[in-house]
């Protein structure tokens, strides 16, 4: 545990694995056979992303070797490349050893940076700070330290503290775009924090002067997550948290009262001993709130007035939830302002699956003013009602994800590794043939059953049941997911081998159908769903641009992808909202910039691809292409597919043999298709999005 007053951010399962989150961020990244490699420790992305891995510089590129893939990347998007004994900065495009005192003092305070960024990850701000001034007392004039520290100042309300960095700041690097910004926050924030208008809670507690007569034994709920349980021996304390987390349910401090704080002591070995709490108490000298000091949220805690809560709360952490339940309940009858039991009711209703009382004590909570200081609060309830959602979608069979589930678990014991020709037969880079026909048949055999379990999937909603302890675990078989795809596009080739267009059309339909529902929820689901949607979109380019032959297979591929179309949800900052964002920059997770415009770029493909079976049936119609967009019709279009990066119509240019329809793509540049989007040079690459028909 780092910072008490950052905890229970973390309790979430979604926000403790980043790894799977860059796993399936990079699944869209060619994989390369490349040797002669030098050694670096990591490279580092202007982005912010680091990755570890072995380097080769070639021309405007460079590519780097990780334990599983390899990546390519231009030049212009490395910020810097440290390894033990050579950093490699692009402050002037030059990649030069690391042989001077100045530049082992950059690798030094590059690395305490990124050691800065692990920790804003980690949610624990206090940390990244400690970091970054090491990072500048190494460079005085390490700008992204200096711009990093000044945001989480503003953040946490150390408006001095801000200023004093930003004047630094301003004064190594006077015409840095950074600072105007930073100095727009810094006013802005200082501004709403000295009104009162500001959401967020100060960071100072009022300290009141404690009566002699109070006696802090007790138990007491922190937030809605945690229980503290104190016992007072004159001025010495023992301090016990229950703590919301799977397999950890307790742990204790000692501590000694000091004025209205209770501090722990030193030496011990514990994240807890630099969190002190501060008691501030009410007029009438005996009722008082429990922070902790130095946080940006106040982690608002209450005396708790039936000690069976605390059973209670052992009991759902060992998964009794239908007698935690009743404990709960009787606490209330007790005490309705009591919050974390209404909460942990809620928990254990929705576990024991009685979707009625939970719907009941949910539209309680939404109404509880007492929480309207957590900002957390409205993810916690979006998380309740989608998990409701999900049981009353199971409960009827009418919730893809339980097809999923079922298909992982047909899967065979022993996934074996895909052979590289079958492999590029599934990214649609090779066709079933003669020779590898039987190949392909035997490797999907053995995933049959599976894909028959997931046979109807596309015609269902999804609702994921991600509340922390759920009883399944989905996001553990997300790369399973992603298995099963690739099958069912490998099954959909042997159709169309077999002559089969209908089918093998439907079955790409299917997985794109897959990669949308996975478009829900957690980031880590969206970046696997959108993956999928990229493997199913590079079925359908292959089909149309080579394999649509006659009117009646291009109406039908038109119609799927019109339906795909009508299912697409808009891809804006909203994917989100199961994410810790309520504050700007520093609690934006790990790469989500990157998913979302990777969201886009799947939405604009989509949307390319429908135009392309428009024109290819034109084509077939009129025994020419369009060439312009005007020559498609309404008859092609419910409504005039848009380019998601440029707001406007999708692109076509060519002559009536050959057109290119295209997005402007993420750098939102008319290339006119000279420059063509590329991923493996970064998710923010020039160049435009397209498909080509001759």
């Amino acid at each position: 545990m780092s910072s008490k007053g950052f905890k229970f951010f973390k309790h979430l399962k979604y926000l403790t694995i980043p790894g799977l989150i860059n796993q399936t961020v990079t699944i869209l990244i060619l994989f390369l056979s490349i040797t002669l490699y030098t050694s670096a420790d990591k490279v580092i992305l202007t982005t912010g992303r680091v990755i570890d891995g072995e380097v080769r510089d070639i021309g405007d590129k460079i590519e780097v070797k990780t334990d599983s893939n390899t990546y390519t990347f231009l030049k212009s998007v490395v910020r810097d490349i440290i390894k033990s004994n050579i950093v490699i900065t692009n402050n002037s495009q030059q990649y030069q050893s690391a042989q001077s005192n100045d530049e082992t003092s950059n690798k030094s305070a590059n690395q305490y940076y990124q050691q800065a960024i692990q920790e804003i990850d980690k949610l624990n701000p206090f940390k990244a700070i400690e970091y970054l001034q090491k990072a500048i007392e190494i460079d005085k004039t390490h700008t992204d330290s200096y711009n990093q520290i000044v945001k989480l100042n503003i953040q946490m309300f150390k408006f001095d503290e801000a200023k004093k960095y930003l004047e630094k700041f301003a004064e190594i690097a006077p015409n840095d775009s950074r600072i105007s910004e930073l100095e727009k926050q810094l006013i802005s924030q200082s501004q709403k924090n000295n009104s009162g208008t500001s959401s967020q809670v100060t960071i100072t507690p009022i300290v009141i002067e404690k009566p002699t007569s109070v006696n802090y034994t007790g138990l007491y709920a922190l937030s809605i997550f945690s229980l503290v349980e104190l016992e007072q021996e004159k001025s010495s304390v023992t301090v016990t948290f229950y703590d919301y987390k799977d397999g950890i349910t307790e742990s204790k401090i000692l501590a000694s009262i000091q004025g209205n704080q209770i501090v722990p002591t030193t030496n011990q070995d514990t994240s807890l001993s630099d969190m002190p709490f501060v008691a501030t108490f009410s007029d009438n000298k005996s009722d008082f709130n429990l922070t902790i000091r130095n946080t940006v949220l106040e982690d608002f805690g209450y005396r708790v007035l039936d000690r069976n809560v605390l059973e209670a709360f052992k009991s759902e952490l060992n998964k009794d939830f239908a007698g935690a339940a009743d404990i709960y309940g009787l606490a209330l009858e007790k005490n309705q302002s009591d919050v974390f039991s209404k909460y942990h009711l809620l928990r254990c209703l929705i576990f024991s699956k009685n979707i009625t009382e939970a719907e009941k004590v949910l539209n309680q909570l939404k109404t509880d003013v007492s929480l309207s200081k957590l900002l957390i609060m409205p993810k916690i309830i979006s998380i309740c009602e989608n998990s409701i959602s999900a049981l009353k979608e199971s409960e009827k069979g009418l919730n893809a994800i339980d097809d999923y589930e079922a298909a992982v678990k047909l899967m065979p014991d022993e996934t074996s590794e895909i052979p590289s020709e079958i492999l590029d037969i599934t990214e649609s880079k090779a066709t079933i043939t003669r020779e590898n026909y039987e190949n392909a048949r035997i490797v999907v055999a053995p995933y049959t059953n599976a894909l028959d379990a997931i046979a109807n999937a596309y015609t269902k909603n999804f609702s994921q049941f991600i509340l922390t302890g759920s009883p399944y675990d989905p996001q553990s078989n997300f790369v399973k997911y992603q298995v099963l795809a690739r099958m069912l596009i490998l099954q959909s080739k042997i159709k169309l081998y077999e002559a089969n267009f209908a089918d093998c059309v439907k079955m790409t339909r299917k997985v794109v159908k897959m990669g949308q529902h996975l478009n829900t929820g957690p980031l880590f689901s969206r970046s696997v769903g959108f993956s999928i949607m990229k493997i199913g979109l590079d079925s359908f380019e292959y089909l149309i641009t080579n394999t649509l032959n006659n009117i009646p297979d291009a109406k039908h591929t038109l119609q799927l992808l019109k339906a795909l179309i009508r299912d697409q949800k808009e891809i804006t900052n909203e994917i989100f909202s199961y994410e810790f964002t309520e504050y700007p920059d520093i609690y934006t997770p790990k790469n989500a910039d990157a998913i979302l415009i990777k969201g886009q770029v799947i939405v604009a493909t989509l949307n390319i691809m429908e135009v392309a079976a428009a024109a290819k049936l034109f084509d077939l119609l009129n025994g020419k292409y369009p060439t312009s967009m005007d020559m498609l019709s309404t008859d092609y279009f419910e409504t005039q597919p848009i380019d998601v990066f440029s707001g406007e119509q999708i692109k076509l240019i060519g002559d009536i043999n050959q057109i290119s329809i295209y997005s402007v793509g993420p750098d939102k540049q008319d290339n006119k298709c000279q420059i063509i989007y590329d991923v493996r040079n970064g998710i923010n690459s020039p160049g435009d999005i397209l498909v080509t028909l001759k």
